[in-house]
């Protein structure tokens, strides 16, 4: 992970894009360059607002369904998946 950025005050919270946007910022890559993981809709929706590639993973909050409707790049299965598609 080349930056992090969590809750901060004055930030509005997912799905708002600033968060994100800040980190696109920070990392100086076109946004589609860029890689959001999330397991909850609200992940999904933030890196499409703010134009990141929208990675979810099937071992968190919600079912595969729900992160399929509501609209993902790349879909993992397990951790490891990660490791393969970097490589």
């Amino acid at each position: 992970f080349q930056t992090l950025h969590g809750r901060r005050d004055g930030i509005a919270l997912k799905p708002d894009p600033t968060s994100a946007n800040l980190i696109i910022d920070d990392l100086g890559l076109p946004p589609g360059e860029i890689a959001m993981l999330g397991d909850t809709e609200v992940d999904l929706q933030t890196a499409a607002e703010a134009g990141m590639l929208g990675v979810a993973v099937s071992w968190g909050f919600r079912t595969v369904d729900v992160l399929l409707e509501t609209g993902c790049d790349i879909l993992l299965e397990e951790p490891l998946a990660l490791i393969e598609r970097l490589g």
